[in-house]
């Protein structure tokens, strides 16, 4: 998209309603007219997946997260109850779904709310509108009071969760090997020990995740 003196406009689609899509333009300081780009062909297109097995009624986007709901069951081949979630690569069920078709849904921040002709969302009884809590995404970062460390001496490894409000628990390793699970206090855990055996390790920090938030796994420490 391109105004008259040639500056080319950032632009993109919004879904604004059940079949309706809307050119969004930044056309701030733009010189008009402005030209849109009618340009377009199948090579534009591509699948998500395997797609759904019936109908989708409602989309909404969150970060990189396409969010689906309508009158299917299965999305990607995989089972999805009316609602699912396509993170770029691959469909996924959001818990149980719902027991009927969602017709809307909306974001607000990590907010998602569906509406439709369901009585139950998440196995909770949800009269036809019900609100879930998107998890948050987490970052793991582990480090080491001495490294290196003198053999027998005891070392202690500090976990750090960002954001700092997760909460739950962080599994220490020695690349396959569990060496202790700590609890997050302050978005941190920790762990010592003089039992190491000499030579290199690969230790890591895997957060598993809450309710609010999505786990992760810190890069190796050697």
């Amino acid at each position: 998209m391109v105004d008259a003196g040639q500056r080319e406009l950032a632009a993109r689609l919004e879904v604004v309603a059940n079949h309706r899509l809307a050119v969004v333009v930044a056309d701030a300081a733009a010189v008009y007219p402005v030209r849109i780009d009618p340009t377009f062909s199948d090579a534009n297109w591509s699948a998500l997946g395997s797609g759904m097995d019936n109908e989708v009624y409602a989309l909404a986007v969150s970060g990189t997260d396409l969010y689906a709901g309508g009158w299917f069951t299965t999305a990607g081949g995989v089972s999805a109850n009316y609602i699912a979630k396509w993170d770029g690569s691959a469909w996924s069920a959001l818990g149980s779904g719902m027991d009927n078709g969602v017709n809307a849904l909306a974001m607000s921040a990590t907010d998602l709310y569906a509406g439709g002709q369901f009585t139950t969302a998440g196995g909770k009884v949800s009269a036809n509108v019900a609100k879930a809590l998107l998890p948050v995404d987490t970052t793991t970062t582990v480090d080491s009071s001495a490294n290196p460390s003198t053999y027998g001496a005891s070392v202690t490894f500090t976990a750090t969760a960002s954001p700092s409000a997760a909460s739950g628990t962080v599994t220490f390793k020695d690349g396959a090997t569990a060496l202790a699970t700590g609890s997050l206090s302050g978005g941190t855990a920790t762990f010592s020990t003089s039992a190491l055996n000499a030579g290199s390790h690969n230790i890591t920090a895997e957060y598993a995740g809450d309710v609010k938030y999505n786990a992760s796994t810190s890069s190796p420490l050697s």
